[in-house]
């Protein structure tokens, strides 16, 4: 029958209402956990972007200064691999004596891959040089935030 004065308590929805609330928190504290995670890797990936950027403009510092021992010296194995020291020098030194000094660089893709070999920021570049337009692409491998160059490919008229 009925409690005292008439009033009744319902535990079934007391314990249903306690239930919700423990969802809404639930899914409240699961809504904030994502989105701070997914600022996390937004900002993360604009760093990246940053160091990307940066190592593009040191590339080709060393490479309008003549500076192709530093690029290879600097490069990890993968890159070095490719071909021996003198071919990877000449390499380099043709890019730059049938493209000339490098000019404006915009970037055209950028993509953050993560694997059990590291992390490695690749990048595609439209590059004014003196004598002409091209496409770079790069490959740097994160060793401790410091970029190392592991690919370089670079696409022209003038050099084919």
């Amino acid at each position: 029958m009925g409690s005292p004065g008439g009033w009744q308590v319902n535990h079934k929805s007391g314990a249903a209402s306690q239930s919700a609330r423990s969802v809404k928190w639930i899914l409240l504290l699961a809504v904030v956990a994502t989105l701070l995670a997914l600022g996390t890797c937004g900002s993360n990936g604009y760093r990246q972007y940053r160091i990307v950027n940066t190592a593009v403009a040191g590339f080709h510092r060393q490479l309008d200064g003549a500076e192709y021992e530093d690029i290879y010296g600097d490069a990890r194995d993968q890159f070095r691999i490719v071909g021996t020291r003198p071919q990877t020098i000449a390499f380099l030194q043709g890019v730059h004596d049938k493209m000339g000094a490098s000019g404006k660089s915009s970037i055209r893709g950028f993509n953050i891959n993560v694997s059990t070999q590291g992390r490695f920021l690749q990048a595609t570049y439209a590059t004014e040089f003196a004598r002409g337009p091209a496409t770079e692409y790069f490959v740097w491998r994160m060793d401790q935030d410091q970029p190392r160059l592991w690919n370089y490919r670079v696409d022209s008229p003038n050099l084919r």
